[in-house]
């Protein structure tokens, strides 16, 4: 898809750089204490989210696939602007996610 020469990927690729940027701005923090008492709302929504994917019968073993395919692509776009700390917060964010999505998981 393209208009005017800007491509959809190239959208994504400057997402996640203005992310990354974003992230580097505020690496002392953790994540997703940035959200402050959306925090809840957040967990909520990934809660069902979870639920609809247990119904979907996606296993909790795929979570971890993700996450890794998830810090290739990054680095593979990003390269040498995806720095180790960038990593580190991308890492938290995808486990904090993913362990909310999970806890459909857990439940009877």
């Amino acid at each position: 898809m393209s208009c005017c020469g800007y491509t959809f990927l190239s959208f994504l690729v400057d997402i996640f750089i203005l992310i990354n940027d974003f992230l580097l701005l505020f690496s002392q923090d953790t994540s997703l204490q940035m959200l402050g008492p959306d925090i809840e709302l957040l967990t909520e929504i990934n809660h069902d989210l979870g639920v609809r994917h247990v119904r979907y019968g996606v296993q909790p073993e795929m979570y971890k696939f993700m996450g890794e395919a998830l810090i290739y692509a990054l680095d593979k776009v990003l390269g040498k602007d995806f720095k180790p700390e960038i990593r580190e917060a991308w890492n938290q964010i995808y486990t904090e996610l993913a362990d909310d999505i999970l806890s459909a998981y857990t439940v009877n």
